[in-house]
């Protein structure tokens, strides 16, 4: 049996990155996977960094740490105070944290084997890559939308693990989906999304174990941490795009 911790979104959220790694601590994982994201939102981007290397996590790109590398004029929708903010991230960085994004991949794949003979591929990534050889590689639609994404990617021999959509998320929302059957090829649907492990609108933040057997188990875990002390860093410091990050990715007002 292998088991991993997926970890995804951080955010700078410092606090709920150590309460998370806290409790992976006590599951015996063989791996843990972070998914992207880790920088940008939160105040503590530079320490969120160096506890993933610290840790030996193994670290894909998001589009925040693209934006970090290429700049945010590969993604039309950033303008205004959200391209200052990440300009303001990036000078909180030092070269040591700015190497180790550059050392990063875009995706990683696990191969997984059967006592049938069968063969399944993980693949890990932020998002959905439409084309990796592009500045900006991930699907612009949201799969909460976009029933053809589903029917895109679709693949019996593929898992996608992905984050960068943060909250809740049911594929039995999505019009075209029922059961976790895609309707109009009646096929099983094969993505995966992991909760943002650092943008949380409660003292919750969350992350996923899976479990490869001779099945595949996939496990969300809630972890309690110390919000009150991340949002109250929040709101005493002075930063671009200050007021708007509070109220959409922490339901706070200020």
């Amino acid at each position: 049996m292998k088991k991993y911790a997926i970890i995804t979104d951080i955010h700078g959220n410092i606090e709920g990155l150590n309460a998370i790694l806290n409790d992976i601590k006590q599951k015996d994982v063989d791996d843990i996977f972070c998914l992207g994201d880790t920088i940008d939102l939160g105040l503590n981007s530079k320490e969120c960094i160096d506890v993933l290397m610290e840790n030996n996590i193994k670290t894909i790109l998001g589009n925040h740490e693209l934006y970090l590398l290429r700049g945010t004029d590969i993604d039309k929708s950033i303008e205004g105070e959200e391209k200052e903010h990440c300009k303001w991230t990036k000078s909180n960085l030092t070269d040591k944290e700015v190497n180790f994004i550059k050392s990063c991949p875009l995706y990683y794949k696990v191969n997984i084997s059967y006592e049938n003979n069968s063969e399944k591929e993980i693949i890990l990534c932020h998002y959905l890559i439409k084309d990796e050889k592009l500045e900006q590689p991930f699907e612009e639609n949201n799969l909460k939308n976009d029933i053809n994404l589903w029917i895109k990617y679709n693949n019996p021999n593929i898992i996608y693990i992905i984050g960068h959509l943060h909250k809740n998320f049911d594929a039995n929302e999505v019009n075209g989906i029922s059961g976790d059957i895609i309707e109009e090829i009646g096929e099983l649907s094969n993505i995966e999304i992991v909760e943002s492990s650092g943008c949380s609108y409660d003292e919750y933040v969350s992350y996923m174990i899976i479990e490869i057997d001779r099945t595949i188990k996939f496990e969300k875990v809630k972890v309690r941490f110390d919000r009150y002390k991340f949002i109250n860093k929040i709101i005493n410091t002075d930063f671009p795009d200050k007021k708007n990050i509070l109220k959409n990715f922490y339901n706070e007002e200020i």
